[in-house]
C-alpha cells in the first residue's frame, strides 16, 4: 500500500515481505562474509525495517562452477 492510500484509508501500510539470498565460495576456507554473517545482515536489515522475512536461500559455490 502506497503512503498516499494510507492517508487517504487510514489503515496502518501491511509490511513488506522478502526473502534473501546469502552465497559463499567453496573455494575459500575463511571469507569475510561467511553464509551465517550474510544471514545474520540481512535479518538485521530486515528487522530495522519491520519487515517480514519469508524464506533464506544460502548455497555455496566454486567460482569456477559459475
Amino acid at each position: 500500500m502506497s503512503a498516499e492510500l494510507h492517508l487517504l484509508t487510514g489503515s496502518e501500510p501491511e509490511p513488506l515481505r522478502v526473502a534473501t539470498y546469502c552465497r559463499a565460495s567453496t573455494d575459500e576456507d575463511t571469507q569475510r562474509y561467511s553464509l551465517e554473517i550474510q544471514a545474520a545482515k540481512n535479518a538485521d536489515y530486515i528487522s530495522a525495517r519491520s519487515w517480514i522475512s519469508l524464506a533464506t536461500f544460502q548455497e555455496y559455490a566454486s567460482g569456477g562452477d559459475t
